[in-house]
């Protein structure tokens, strides 16, 4: 099988002001002559498609149409990343899955989508966008914790959020995570936002067949049992 795991596109950046639309229409198009000239069976989107949480429309119309373009190719499975705005991407998630893309802004259980089979492939795929600080401790925690312990509680409910993800995957089907997450250890590239929350990459279970990450800019493979990378 052959996977496409990109990340962190951050269309509608500006640098110093300037319009940046006509590199980024390049570099997807780029990327999407790679997949149809490798023949990738699947590819995986580890969030960030754009830059802000308000898009503009010419930001919109660069992404949806790399999209669809993708999936011309093969199946495409999208997560929100923190640059992402959650409600947006599911509001546009009905229309995208009509043409092979699935599209997760905010996190699902696996019945309600955070769990996806491609029968097809062979796959089973849990689908993990990017979860804030603020989503996942609760406010009396924060007033009654200190930071450690704050970054503890973060990567406990974390680790069940994943557990449930996971808990149904069998040896019968090729078995990925797509997320947008911290992990420890992780190297930046430049230009992210880090935050202080972050998980061990033990989070994933070690027969897992791929964990494909997004959020820091650079490639680089976790130490894990399993394949754990950032693609960059």
């Amino acid at each position: 099988m052959k996977i496409l795991h990109t990340s962190d596109w951050h269309v509608g950046r500006r640098i110093r002001g300037r319009d940046r639309s006509d590199e980024h229409r390049a570099v997807l198009d780029e990327l999407i002559g790679l997949a149809g000239g490798a023949g990738v069976d699947l590819t995986l989107v580890s969030g960030d498609l754009f830059d802000t949480a308000s898009p503009t429309p010419a930001a919109e119309q660069i992404v949806w149409k790399a999209l669809l373009d993708l999936s011309e190719i093969g199946p495409v499975l999208v997560v929100a990343g923190n640059h992402d705005n959650p409600a947006r991407l599911d509001a546009v998630s009905p229309v995208l899955d009509r043409a092979g893309v699935t599209v997760v802004g905010s996190p699902r259980s696996p019945a309600e989508g955070g769990v996806v089979h491609l029968p097809e492939l062979g796959l089973t795929a849990a689908l993990l966008p990017f979860i804030s600080q603020r989503g996942i401790v609760k406010a009396e925690d924060i007033m009654g914790l200190d930071p450690d312990q704050h970054a503890g509680e973060y990567e406990a409910r974390m680790r069940r959020v994943a557990d449930s993800l996971v808990a149904g995957m069998t040896t019968d089907t090729v078995n990925i995570v797509v997320s947008h997450l911290s992990v420890h250890g992780a190297e930046a590239g430049g230009g992210e936002h880090i935050f202080d929350y972050a998980v061990s990459a033990s989070l994933f279970p070690g027969h897992l067949s791929y964990i494909a990450l997004g959020h820091y800019h650079r490639q680089q493979k976790m130490p894990h049992s399993a394949p754990v990378w950032y693609s960059g």
